[in-house]
């Protein structure tokens, strides 16, 4: 249940045995699969967990909510063996093997104290993953131009992959600085690995990043979440704004929501129903809250 999965996700690495692949209907007792994904997706040892969604009516909608969610293949039902097969070959394909194994090196490399060396590694693996997400999600976006979903869940599990290593390649880097004593560096590319996280709708552990960090920052020093709710209305993506804006606000409980979203909604073309709308998808997870703004 959705109230017991965070705290049941440890168990991932103790209790359970290794689950190969998880394959989940389109609607549980309790959430819909989307929402079983994007829990899945926010912790970094279950990215790479193939999760197959099972649907018994494959519409373009359903499938493009579970690709954006991180599943790993569409199965419409009835399906046979070979359908089956078919999809858990290519979401073992979609692994990133080359650069996870790169982010491995510099992580041993820090933990033997060999900062530069780490260096040279996580920078390195920056560098492919931030190219191979980009190049991926234009692969993905193609696909999904042409309806083809197989391949465009290929291609943007690929992404989201490449995305988290990107973000795992920028905290390597964070805590090699720190290791050799440039704070100002180590800072940067952890506010980096947040953002990182934060595009990818990982709130929570953009949330733990951005925690770190505010903690040893000034006290006037900006929400990062907050600043990502508002770039996200101003690109008209209300319900992700939403979802900013409640883990911003556990950061910084004190903070006035209602002149951050008054002063992001200015900036699109119909302010007042803007503002209206993302105090509807506030309220959906915290009525309070969303009368109150």
């Amino acid at each position: 249940p959705r109230s017991t999965l965070f705290p049941y996700t440890t168990l991932f690495r103790s209790a359970i045995p290794p689950v190969d692949v998880v394959l989940c209907h389109e609607r549980l007792a309790d959430m819909s699969a989307v929402d079983l994904l994007q829990l899945l997706r926010s912790y970094p040892r279950l990215l790479d967990l193939p999760v197959l969604v099972v649907s018994s009516a494959a519409t373009r909608e359903a499938v493009l909510s579970a690709v954006g969610a991180g599943c790993s293949g569409f199965l419409g039902r009835p399906y046979t063996v070979d359908a089956l097969d078919a999809q858990l070959l290519r979401a073992r394909r979609a692994l990133a093997t080359r650069t996870a194994r790169t982010v491995a090196e510099g992580t041993q490399m820090l933990s033997d104290e060999e900062f530069d060396q780490a260096l040279e590694r996580f920078a390195n693996a920056a560098t492919e993953s931030a190219d191979e997400a980009e190049a991926h999600f234009l692969e993905g976006t193609a696909h999904l131009l042409r309806e083809q979903w197989d391949a465009a869940i290929t291609a943007f599990n690929r992404t989201l992959r490449y995305n988290a290593l990107h973000a795992e390649a920028c905290l390597g880097l964070a805590d090699a600085w720190r290791g050799k004593g440039d704070l100002d560096k180590s800072r940067e590319f952890r506010s980096r690995a947040g953002e990182i996280y934060a595009r990818a709708r990982q709130w929570r552990r953009a949330q733990n990043i951005f925690a770190e960090l505010l903690a040893d920052s000034p006290p006037d020093t900006p929400n990062p979440l907050l600043a990502e709710a508002a770039r996200l209305l101003r690109d008209g993506r209300i319900d992700d704004a939403a979802a900013a804006l409640l883990a911003g606000r556990e950061l910084t409980p004190g903070a006035p929501l209602h002149e951050h979203v008054a002063r992001a909604c200015q900036f699109t073309s119909a302010p007042e129903r803007t503002a209206a709308a993302v105090c509807r998808a506030l309220s959906s997870a915290d009525p309070e809250l969303g009368t109150q703004l």
